[in-house]
């Protein structure tokens, strides 16, 4: 598989105006949403929703935002004024990466917050599978990001979370080459330092 260019990673983030619990999408729009978005974008999307939002990621050379907060309005059920009470995060490149990192960071002081949002993207990358480049490239650096905050055991679910990924990760995930090389990257690095 040829990997993807950093510089091609987009990511657009939608948001309640202020905190509502409610998700944007269902879960059977949220899925046609992806179905739509993959079919017009190309198999490099990915999409994950919460109760704080959705996050759309993929591979592009121009930003496709418009033509997704466009789309979004037809997916959802309920559309009560919701357009104008979005707000809308643009990312591109490593800025991306930075700011997924920061997000599982942030998520992490949240502790229920963080367990059933850690088990959505675990089922998510079950499903999808980490066989495009920005699959691999998302899933290298959630795990990444899980395996130091476990390590650290810097959230109150560490167990939980070790024991979910055990019982519930596909062998396809444990054994991400992707993984083996930026570790391999990492410990390489600190030894030179």
């Amino acid at each position: 598989m040829i990997e993807a260019p950093i510089k091609e990673l987009q990511s657009v983030r939608f948001r309640n105006r202020g905190y509502t619990g409610k998700k944007l999408l269902l879960p059977s729009e949220e899925y046609a949403f992806l179905n739509f978005l993959t079919r017009a974008l190309g198999e490099n999307v990915f999409l994950i929703g919460t109760r704080l939002g959705l996050d759309v990621y993929y591979l592009s050379t121009t930003s496709k935002a418009s033509f997704i907060s466009k789309h979004l309005w037809f997916f959802q059920t309920d559309k009560s004024d919701k357009k104008n009470s979005l707000s809308m995060e643009e990312r591109n490149g490593t800025a991306v990466l930075d700011f997924f990192d920061h997000a599982v960071e942030s998520l992490s002081g949240h502790p229920q917050l963080f367990l059933s949002t850690s088990k959505k993207l675990i089922a998510r990358f079950n499903d999808l599978g980490i066989k495009t480049p920005l699959n691999k490239m998302l899933y290298t650096c959630f795990d990444n990001q899980l395996n130091r905050l476990i390590t650290e055991d810097r959230v109150p679910f560490s167990a939980k979370i070790k024991q979910l990924r055990e019982e519930k990760e596909e062998p396809f995930l444990k054994t991400n080459d992707a993984k083996q090389r930026l570790l391999k990257a990492f410990s390489s690095r600190n030894t030179t330092n």
